[in-house]
């Protein structure tokens, strides 16, 4: 009984020993577990490890004495996770002294300790050559991945396993790049087919739309809002174009152009659109509406100066400003689509254009336009602009049935002009109070006020009448009708 005790106890170990081996049905460290056994005690006669399907693992055997007498222990079953992985056979040969046999169990059993410490120390080795190292190199790629450093390949030394999930990592890294140059291409794209679409659509009439993006455009699409709107116009066009040819006039307008356009820009507003050598832009704000009209007839004494230099004839300009509520949006069919503007306030910024042709006078806003400037809580600017703003006339302009009241804005004459302009408007207020006689309102020949005729008119009737229509209104051609 002590024998067998003691054989049980030689399999119990080996099964603690080689389980971890069974499993992995590592052949070479099995048989060498069993080989250092079995020379370890002669009493052994055959050792046996089986796997799960009963096929054998490992065999060790020793030649049996003459007289040999044997015993087969209980056969030891392997269970890792509760789950069979094989067994131990052995088959004792009882021959040797017993007395022996404690001490070579006791032999064994260090043995085995050794062993299994051995084994310890390298299946720790092999985890961490073969799993924490290639881990923690997978861990620190995707650390770079995650901070968007995607232009190395990973190399790594594992096992093919590890081999494949590395070459997994190169192939994303490869695709997302790939995707980043085409997303890059086609964000260069994008903008500049919104770069050229702006050209066409500004992008504060989109703005104004609430649009992101001119695919969000729709037929239909309107906002009412209440805006400044500028017309502005070239004078005597019709004869340029016809002197100097189609060719040459398409240069002529792109160049004159492409000066007034900025101007409008710088004063926050925008061009609606090109009507042949006429422009219409739209303002939020009234105020900048006329220092953009100012600046624009500045910039056309420069643009006029290198003509003259050239010997070419100088080019005169009419901006006509109104201030009211309009409606913005998208006109057309499904398939033919443009923005625009529809309003009284737009009919009238067109017809103040026109009115300048009538007095002779670069700029004219109406009284809608004043007001708006002087509602503003802005003491300098309405110091600035009472100083360079006269009375012209009270009109109806053509397809209206009411009066309005026309100013002229004088900033970008010269200071002498400016000075004459106020003199007279002042004097023609005063005139018009009875203060004065209509002698004081220097005759059109004596100055180069174009107003002057006007005035002299205007007290010569006796004053502003409150209304005034004409008899045959659709039969008219003058698209102004004086008081």
């Amino acid at each position: 009984m002590q024998t067998e005790r003691q054989y049980d106890q030689l399999l119990d170990n080996l099964r603690v020993t080689a389980t971890d081996a069974i499993a992995a049905e590592d052949i070479s460290l099995l048989t060498n577990l069993v080989g250092e056994l079995g020379k370890s005690d002669p009493s052994l006669h055959t050792l046996e490890i089986l796997n799960e399907e009963r096929r054998v693992l490992v065999r060790w055997h020793r030649p049996l004495t003459q007289r040999a007498e044997t015993f087969s222990p209980k056969a030891r079953e392997v269970m890792v996770n509760g789950k069979p992985q094989g067994s131990l056979h052995a088959v004792v040969d009882l021959s040797p002294a017993l007395v022996e046999v404690a001490a070579r169990v006791q032999n064994t059993r260090v043995t085995m300790a050794v062993l299994l410490l051995l084994l310890a120390l390298t299946v720790g080795a092999m985890v961490y050559r073969l799993a924490v190292v290639p881990l923690a190199a997978i861990d620190r790629r995707l650390t770079r991945f995650r901070a968007g450093h995607l232009e190395d390949d990973f190399e790594l030394d594992a096992a093919s396993e590890f081999q494949r999930v590395a070459e997994a990592l190169n192939g994303f890294a490869a695709q997302i790049r790939e995707r980043r140059e085409l997303d890059a291409t086609h964000r260069e794209e994008l903008h500049e087919l919104n770069d050229s679409y702006s050209r066409f659509v500004p992008k504060q009439f989109l703005d104004i739309l609430d649009h992101e993006s001119i695919i969000a455009v729709k037929h239909g699409d309107q906002v009412e809002r209440t805006m400044t709107v500028m017309f502005s116009d070239i004078r005597a066009f019709t004869g340029i174009s016809q002197r100097i040819g189609a060719h040459s006039t398409f240069a002529f307008i792109n160049d004159f152009l492409s000066r007034l356009g900025p101007a409008v820009r710088r004063h926050n507003g925008f061009i609606d659109k090109y009507i042949g050598d006429a422009v219409m832009a739209l303002f939020d704000s009234p105020v900048d509406a006329v220092q953009a009209g100012v600046e624009m007839l500045r910039t056309l004494a420069e643009f006029n100066a290198e003509r003259s230099e050239l010997g070419d004839a100088p080019i005169r300009i009419g901006i006509g400003l109104n201030t009211g509520p309009l409606m913005l949006g998208i006109i057309g069919e499904d398939v033919r689509m443009e923005g625009t503007v529809i309003g009284d306030a737009v009919n009238l910024a067109a017809r103040l254009e026109g009115l300048t042709k009538k007095y002779h006078v670069p700029l004219l806003i109406s009284e809608d336009t004043l007001n708006a400037i002087r509602a503003i809580q802005d003491r300098e600017r309405i110091t600035q602009l009472n100083r360079n703003v006269r009375f012209v006339d009270s009109v109806v302009a053509k397809g209206r049935s009411t009066k309005t009241r026309v100013y002229e804005v004088f900033a970008a004459d010269s200071d002498t002009v400016r000075a004459a302009k106020r003199e007279h408007g002042e004097t023609f207020m005063r005139v018009l109070r009875q203060e004065l006689s209509i002698d004081a309102i220097p005759a059109s020949g004596n100055s180069e006020d174009p107003l002057l005729p006007t005035y002299r008119r205007i007290t010569a009737r006796g004053g502003l009448r409150e209304s005034v229509m004409p008899k045959s209104y659709e039969d008219a051609e003058e698209e102004v009708f004086w008081s």
